[in-house]
């Protein structure tokens, strides 16, 4: 703001002249930020990065459900650091085994195969570009963390949801029963 000629002042007493003169001020700095050309950074062309923004456009990604788009923009965050601006025909088995390397230190295994099985469908994208012949991930045995199974007595559950309720989370507290009562449809009956 300074470079623009903005300099802080003291606006007197909280009340409505200041409120206004802030207003104003404000008001002046939209003005003034408007006409500042905004940078927009270019990835190189052939990086990683340059690669997702190219996907990102195609009918392939308008096509996946808004929930596995989150997801990789999600993981993109972890990727964007380290491949972003490397260019996917540098992307080698060796690095690939050490990032998920790095990732089973970091990351739980759960979150580390969520992270590993995007990268791997990112680079299958590079294939269909014709940027690489071969997934340089391939290699990784991206173990699969063992499904998660667990089975509530009556009385848990109704621990858990009266827990919940008490510490104001209230629609943790049905959305529990409601699971319970959906797979024991005869405990609980609803009259007009």
């Amino acid at each position: 703001m300074k470079r623009e000629g903005f300099e802080a002042q003291s606006l007197g007493t909280d009340g409505p002249a200041a409120w206004a003169a802030a207003e104003k001020y404000n008001a002046r700095w939209d003005a003034q930020r408007e006409q500042i050309p905004q940078q927009v950074e270019q990835p190189y062309i052939g990086s990683l990065k340059h690669l997702f923004n190219e996907y990102r456009k195609t009918g392939q990604w308008g096509n996946k459900s808004s929930s596995t788009r989150k997801e990789w923009e999600y993981v993109w965050k972890v990727l964007e650091p380290v491949f972003g601006d490397v260019q996917v025909t540098d992307i080698t088995f060796k690095l690939c085994d050490k990032f998920y390397s790095k990732l089973r230190k970091e990351f739980s295994l759960h979150k580390a195969h969520r992270i590993i099985k995007v990268f791997r469908a990112l680079l299958n994208v590079a294939i269909a570009y014709n940027l690489i012949s071969a997934n340089p991930t391939a290699g990784i045995k991206n173990k699969a963390p063992r499904g998660r199974e667990s089975i509530w007595s009556p009385q848990e559950v109704e621990a858990l949801a009266t827990k919940a309720g008490s510490e104001g989370f209230y629609g943790l507290s049905v959305a529990i029963r409601l699971a319970y009562d959906t797979e024991n449809c005869n405990r609980w009956t609803f009259a007009p």
